[in-house]
């Protein structure tokens, strides 16, 4: 392709580049991860809860009680062409800028002890 013919077509591209969806893509992907890492973090929490109990220290577990995930994909392309009379003034400009963002929110609440009913 020449590079006349390309540059429409990388323009038209990323003009449709904002319709794109990138959550379904992410959940599975991120259910492994995050069970991965609460159930890497609940041991670790058992195991100093243990080292606390065996120096007479209380123990204390917090529970992950909501995990919520956001998603940000932004993208900005700018095309300019200007020419002038002069001979070395003429100028074409293209610019553009991408940002992709993942902002994980984790709730998490103190168990404290918890006796079943009737006990």
């Amino acid at each position: 392709m020449t590079r006349f013919s390309l540059l429409p077509t990388i323009l038209v591209l990323s003009c449709f580049i904002g319709c794109v969806s990138i959550g379904p893509m992410t959940v599975a992907r991120d259910r492994l991860d995050y069970t991965s890492a609460i159930s890497e973090s609940w041991k670790r929490q058992t195991l100093l809860n243990l080292v606390k109990l065996r120096y007479a220290d209380a123990p204390v577990f917090l529970d992950v009680e909501s995990i919520i995930s956001q998603y940000g994909v932004q993208t900005q392309l700018e095309f300019e062409l200007g020419w002038f009379s002069l001979p070395s003034s003429n100028s074409q400009i293209v610019t553009g800028n991408g940002a992709y963002a993942e902002r994980p929110t984790v709730t998490m609440l103190p168990c404290w002890g918890r006796s079943s009913p009737g006990v």
